[in-house]
Order: C-alpha cells, then sequence, then structure tokens
C-alpha cells in the first residue's frame, strides 16, 4: 500500500497496481467532507495533512450488564499538539502563544487553512531584516526563522577589512518586498523557493539561541578592564542540539586582542564572542585590535574588533559560524569562509 499526497484538502491511497482503494476530501479545517473505500483489507490511519488519526471511541458491549470503552481519542496527531478537526482548534496550548497576543492559543492556522498550512502545530516561518524587525511568514509552522543576507560589502575595523558575502541592495529589496506581500502565503513560498536563498535560518530554536547567548554572557557587555569582559567566550551546539560550552579564552587587552578555540570536540554549529571591553591609552600607538579616539587631547579609547577578523574567515569553513559582539549593541555576525554573510541585534537572534 502506498499514500498519493496530492495536497492538504485530499488524501489518495493506492494498492501495489496503483488502482485507488481509498479516497478522502476535507473541509477547510480538517473535518472530513467525503470518503470513499472499495476495500476492506486496509483502512489509512493518516488523513488530514497526512497526520495519524487515533481510531474513534466505540463501545464494546459484552452483555447487558456492562459496556466496555476503547481508550482512542479519535484526534489528529501533529507531533506538537494533537488537533480535533470537528472543532476545528488545537487540544493544547500553543507554547509560543505569546508571539500572538491577538490570536487564541488554541487557533489552528491563525484561523486561515485555506491559505496557511500548520504540519506540527508549532511557530510560523518567521522572516526579519538585518535590524530584527519581522518582514512577515512563510505560512509554514516549523518554527524556522531567517535574517536577510547583509548587503554590506565589507566590515572595516582597526584598519583590517573582511569581506560581506551576502546579496546585492537590489536583491535584498526584491526578497523583502516578496515576503512582505505575500506573508502567510505558503503556497507562493512553495512556488518561488529560490527566495529562501536570500536569507539564512537561524540554529535551531527560541531555546538553542538563548543557551548560545547564555554562554556568551559571561561578558556583561558594559566595557571596562574587568577580566570577565576582556576575553572571549564560546562554544558548540552538538547533534542532538544540546549546546555544550567551551572553557573561556584567555585573558586579553584590546591592544593585543583576545582568543578563543575551545570548541567542544563533535560540534555541528560554532560560536564565540568578541570582548566588550576597553581601555583609554594614551600617544599615538596605532597597532591595535580596534580603536576610537575620544574627544580632544591624545588620549583614545581603545575596543576589540566586533566583527569576525580576518583570522575567523580565513578558519571557517563552508560551515555559518556566529561571532557575538559584545561591545556597543549586542550583534550576532553570521560568517564562513567566503565573508560575512548576515548580521542581527542579538536581542533578535535569541527571541525574534
Amino acid at each position: 500500500m502506498r499514500s498519493i499526497r496530492e495536497d492538504h484538502w485530499k488524501t489518495t491511497w493506492t494498492e501495489q497496481n496503483g488502482y485507488a482503494t481509498q479516497f478522502l476530501a476535507y473541509m477547510p479545517f480538517g473535518e472530513t467532507l467525503s470518503e470513499q473505500q472499495n476495500s476492506t483489507s486496509y483502512y489509512a490511519p493518516f488523513k488530514f495533512s497526512a497526520k495519524e488519526k487515533d481510531p474513534e471511541m466505540r463501545s464494546i458491549r459484552e452483555d447487558h450488564w456492562k459496556t466496555t470503552w476503547t481508550e482512542q481519542t479519535g484526534y489528529s496527531y501533529f507531533g506538537a499538539r494533537y488537533f480535533s478537526p470537528e472543532l476545528s482548534v488545537w487540544l493544547g496550548v500553543d507554547p509560543l502563544s505569546d508571539k500572538y497576543p491577538s490570536l487564541s492559543p488554541y487557533n489552528y492556522c491563525a484561523l486561515n487553512p485555506v491559505m496557511l498550512v500548520d504540519p506540527d502545530g508549532r511557530q510560523f516561518g518567521e522572516f526579519l531584516d538585518e535590524n530584527g524587525k519581522k518582514l512577515g511568514n512563510d505560512g509554514k509552522s516549523d518554527n524556522k526563522v531567517y535574517v536577510i543576507k547583509t548587503s554590506q560589502s565589507s566590515f572595516v575595523e582597526d584598519g583590517k577589512s573582511v569581506p560581506g558575502a551576502g546579496i546585492t541592495k537590489s536583491q535584498a529589496k526584491e526578497a523583502k518586498d516578496f515576503v512582505k506581500g505575500n506573508s502567510g502565503n505558503s503556497a507562493a513560498f512553495n512556488q518561488n523557493p529560490s527566495v529562501y536563498d536570500s536569507f539564512v535560518e537561524l540554529p535551531g530554536d527560541h531555546d538553542t539561541r538563548k543557551a548560545m547567548a547564555d554562554v556568551v554572557g559571561g561578558d556583561n557587555g558594559r566595557g571596562g578592564t574587568s577580566a570577565a569582559n576582556n576575553r572571549e567566550y564560546g562554544g558548540g551546539i552538538m547533534p542532538n542540539g544540546s549546546v555544550v560550552a567551551g572553557q573561556p579564552g584567555p585573558i586579553g587587552t584590546p591592544l593585543k586582542g583576545a582568543e578563543f578555540g575551545n570548541y567542544p570536540t563533535g560540534a555541528l554549529t560554532l560560536f564565540h564572542s568578541h570582548p566588550s571591553g576597553s581601555i583609554n591609552t594614551g600617544g599615538s600607538e596605532m597597532d591595535v585590535f580596534s580603536t576610537g579616539s575620544s574627544v580632544g587631547g591624545q588620549e583614545k579609547t581603545t575596543y576589540y574588533r566586533q566583527s569576525p577578523s580576518p583570522e575567523d574567515i580565513s578558519n571557517a569553513g563552508d560551515q555559518y559560524r556566529y561571532v557575538f559582539g559584545r561591545g556597543g549593541t549586542p550583534t550576532v555576525y553570521i560568517y564562513n569562509n567566503r565573508g560575512v554573510v548576515a548580521t542581527l541585534p542579538q536581542s533578535s537572534f535569541v527571541k525574534p
């Protein structure tokens, strides 16, 4: 037996020779509209949105003294929550309902099942610009978050430049306009999959990204000369999705820089921070990691580089890595061996 799934409105089951044995059509919220079956040898449990539906409650009458009921629910299981197509609602609260205060935490597809699909009962895929502003969603409840690729051609600090490896300004505008104009329309995104090429998918879910931020939070972002704010922190995302911190790097100075190389073995995704520390220096010393001059006199305040360094770029492979710039407005830089691909405020990286 095999299923030919044409869309989320209908399901056709066939036998090995291709003859249809069962056909189901659905109402917008998943209630069965019609069902046809020409075989009693197999009854498909996979129905609306190709999700398994528990058998309906039924009674087994043993004698006139008692009736025994089965324990099956008759509901559709989507992985994260159970759904009742007859009631058109989820039977559990959306764990991310705080992101949609105008909607009931039990609603299905934002009450728009004609335009939206919800494969597992989770958050819609969100698209962000480089400032963390939401552009729209793709109508797919897959918990994914995307940020537009940078249109900046280079990132220059301390007299050293690393290339931008994103997209052109015209490509960025086209991608943003498409998302805004088709927000929630999953069919439009399916018909134009190349739009995803203009974005970078953020790693993991909210908990994963928060764990990454907690690791680099050893630097509180307040600058100064404290040891905690003059060293780099980092770690990796493991194959099971957990975030493991490495031993913090040695204490550095803005004049000489800082470093981190203690990534956990076996990590799939690597990240580290650039310190927020700073120091006031005199004279005209220019051999620094990153500098900014104070007003008047020869005194100047020296800072660490916040964007990926040339060494970061050269040591990266094809996979994305992440630098958390902890100075000023904390910023996450996404990069690989071609250069900086995208940037995003750390606050939006953790919780879009």
